[in-house]
């Protein structure tokens, strides 16, 4: 029988634009019904400059058929310079039992602190390779502003952007993993970022 409701807790640290956060996250999610399920998460990074101070978003998920899985969402987060507020729509596709298609809609505002406010809106494509019922390996794609669960003030306002990414989620023992990612993005204007990064995963 599947779990009535699964927890998580996270800590992350960054250093971007010469600046240190360190941000404490966590969330679940409770199964309803057998179809329904309900998830949340909350962010919270005091003094932050890069990341979001407090965030947090809600999703609901419904199990449509066998394969497909239907999602609405809500989020928002507050940063230093600006707040935003996000509406998404998504669909998750199992062609195989351990190939996930995931495609998401997300519109976004933000209010800039200095009078300037943007609507934008963003498509994000992922594929991900279920190797166990921890390990996995995904591809994404995302074009403009992905919002759905911000995490850096790079990612907000009005950007027209061009991301690809490569990852993957390895677990040396029921309790420790790691995840190593590959991003790059291409913003209107010539400009270019290419992020690497590495998750520590502890599981309890």
């Amino acid at each position: 029988m599947r779990p009535l409701y699964r927890l998580y807790g996270q800590f992350d640290y960054l250093e971007r634009f010469n600046e240190v956060d360190g941000r404490v996250s966590g969330g679940g999610s409770v199964r309803l019904k057998e179809r329904w399920r309900l998830s949340g998460n909350f962010g919270f990074a005091p003094d932050a400059k890069v990341y979001a101070i407090v965030a947090g978003s809600a999703d609901i998920a419904y199990s449509l058929i066998s394969p497909l899985v239907l999602y609405g969402g809500v989020n928002a987060s507050k940063f230093k310079e600006a707040e935003l507020y996000g509406v998404s729509v998504a669909g998750e596709y199992y062609p195989f039992g351990n190939i996930s298609i995931l495609s998401r809609v997300t519109l976004s505002v933000t209010d800039f602190h200095e009078g300037r406010h943007g609507t934008d809106a963003a498509l994000f494509l992922k594929v991900t390779r279920f190797i166990s019922d921890t390990d996995n390996f995904f591809v994404y794609f995302a074009w403009g502003d992905e919002s759905y669960l911000n995490s850096t003030i790079d990612q907000i306002g009005d950007i027209e952007a061009r991301t690809f990414g490569i990852g993957g989620t390895i677990f040396f023992n029921p309790s420790v993993g790691v995840l190593p990612s590959f991003e790059y993005q291409d913003r209107e204007g010539g400009t270019r970022y290419l992020q690497l990064g590495l998750e520590l995963k502890f599981r309890w």
